[in-house]
């Protein structure tokens, strides 16, 4: 059976509690099954509804199942299980049809209303059926150091931003749809975008981009491990897998308050009773002391498999990531963002580029240049990133015409006599710079190509150095 979408929350208490506030639940957790039901476009529809007990003795526990079956062979399972002032609620939906195994990227549809509804929260996080909009500085600012950069967070958060132009890659409300229960997506536009872009610098949203900031998330966390796709993806993010896997990966499957096993232990415990006043005691007690050790230790063991999986899983996505890339299903990045300045070009390429070091001090232009320069200059970085994850095995031409396919000028070395008079200028970090690119009339970029790293070092960015036939 291929499990689609298992999530594991609690509802909060706000007027009632208790066995209370478990009736109130399960019956929005009910309409909320049949309008899934009703989502399947079937003429045949199977229900089941499984009762358990309904409370104790003392009123303090109450569990119950919710089971919705389509005739695609889709099962919607919804159990709730109370204690004191909390319901702990675990949504499942499976597959055992043939067919099945390849998760679908949205929610269950049909459960909206029951996060409409009731305070729902994982850990401390609030689960939103809208998308949340940040529109001021201090507002942005606030958000990244008490929910982004929050080690206590436990939903994945989706950051959709829009470019200076106002367009963004997906609609953060139909987004949220999709990834309901699992994450928490947010929308900003190019200004605030910019602003969390420098609390998370080495992790940054550029205006127009969507990245999931998974939880764990800190000031010096690596961009790799929170996936961005540019405006370029515009139309396809919906159906994303990698976006689905990502999030999925990061659902809460488990709450604090351990309320199903202690719901299971009490039906066992309330069966005991049953079976004491019947003479049956002592071997129902034995059955139940083996039960109990194995149930505690399947759940120990669940707990660390479920810990290995979602590292696996998670390597796995990498892995299939870089796997495409190597295989030149992506292209140098046509998405050039807003850049503001040369600074800001460098500090994208710091993020963004692996194979590509620009030394601290290699700007050396007195003021900016025009701004088709700056983004050229983010295309010459861009591409000897893709240069470097080729040329160790070859790219079968010569390194000019190869950057000339790409509409940029490079010259692989100087005359000899600028060789001879001017190597000292062109000597930077201790390596000697004959290879540059020409960005227009005016700006010129000094590269050296490291074999032993099999990587690009950027050491000037600046004027026309001096020639022997400028001199």
């Amino acid at each position: 059976m291929a499990e689609r979408y298992s999530i594991c929350f609690n509802v909060h208490c706000k007027n009632s509690a208790g066995v209370a506030l478990l009736k109130e639940v399960r019956k929005v957790a009910s309409e909320c099954a049949e309008d899934w039901l009703s989502c399947q476009e079937s003429l045949i529809q199977r229900v089941s509804d499984i009762p358990q007990p309904d409370e104790d003795s003392n009123g303090h526990l109450a569990y119950s199942v919710i089971r919705r079956s389509a005739p695609d062979d889709r099962h919607l399972d919804i159990k709730l299980a109370t204690r004191g002032d909390i319901v702990e609620v675990q949504i499942t939906e499976d597959d055992s049809s043939e067919h099945g195994g390849k998760a679908h990227s949205h929610a269950p549809l049909g459960l909206r209303k029951l996060f409409d509804t009731f305070d729902c929260r994982e850990g401390g996080d609030s689960i939103r059926s809208t998308p949340q909009q940040l529109s001021a500085v201090d507002e942005a600012e606030l958000f990244v150091r008490d929910v982004l950069l929050n080690q206590d967070r436990k939903l994945v958060i989706a950051l959709v931003t829009r470019d200076a132009r106002g367009q963004s890659l997906v609609d953060p409300v139909k987004l949220q749809a999709r990834l309901l229960g699992i994450a928490h997506v947010v929308g900003c536009d190019s200004q605030i975008a910019t602003v969390v872009s420098r609390c998370v610098n080495k992790a940054p949203c550029y205006p127009g981009l969507v990245r999931i900031y998974t939880p764990g998330l800190s000031v010096d966390s690596s961009g790799s491990n929170h996936p961005a796709w540019p405006l370029r993806t515009r139309g396809t993010l919906l159906e994303d897998e990698q976006l689905w896997d990502t999030c999925i990966l990061y659902a809460p499957v488990s709450t604090d308050g351990k309320i199903f096993e202690e719901a299971s232990f009490e039906i066992g415990r309330q069966r005991r009773r049953e079976a004491q006043a019947q003479g049956e005691v002592k071997e129902v007690e034995r059955m139940y002391d083996e039960l109990e050790v194995q149930f505690r230790n399947s759940q120990e063991h669940n707990h660390r498999l479920i810990e290995e999986i979602r590292q696996l899983k998670s390597k796995n996505i990498t892995l299939e990531h870089e796997l495409k890339e190597r295989r030149g299903s992506i292209d140098i990045d046509e998405t050039i963002p807003d850049f503001e300045n040369m600074l800001h070009v460098i500090e994208h390429a710091r993020n963004r580029l692996n194979l590509v070091e620009v030394f601290d001090n290699a700007i050396q232009t007195a003021g900016e240049p025009m701004p088709a320069l700056i983004n050229e200059l983010w295309k010459v970085l861009d591409a000897m990133e893709q240069c470097a994850k080729i040329r160790s095995s070859g790219i079968g031409q010569n390194l000019e015409d190869w950057f000339k396919e790409r509409g940029l000028d490079f010259a692989l070395t100087e005359s000899k006599a600028t060789r001879q008079r001017y190597t000292r200028e062109r000597t930077f970090r201790g390596r000697v710079m004959h290879e540059h690119f020409k960005l227009g009339d005016t700006l010129r970029i000094h590269v050296y190509w490291d074999d032993d790293q099999g990587a690009w070092e950027v050491g000037y960015i600046g004027p026309h150095l001096p020639t022997d036939s400028s001199h």
